[in-house]
């Protein structure tokens, strides 16, 4: 049974990855620009880092 549950999750992995080949150049800086405003948004909320914010992109 975990042998069918870890096969299901690789060619999850495998299918993840063949869309994200199919994407063109903008829209993953798009994604990038969108994971750095998330990343900054949980740095925020966090004591234990900096007060300092990172740069996001500007597209």
């Amino acid at each position: 049974m975990a042998n069918k549950e870890i096969d299901r999750l690789f060619k999850a992995k495998i299918s993840f990855h063949n869309e994200l080949a199919k994407m063109s150049f903008e829209k993953k800086i798009e994604i990038l620009v969108q994971l750095q405003r998330m990343a900054n948004g949980i740095q925020a909320f966090s004591t234990k880092q900096k007060k300092r914010r990172q740069k996001i992109w500007e597209i």
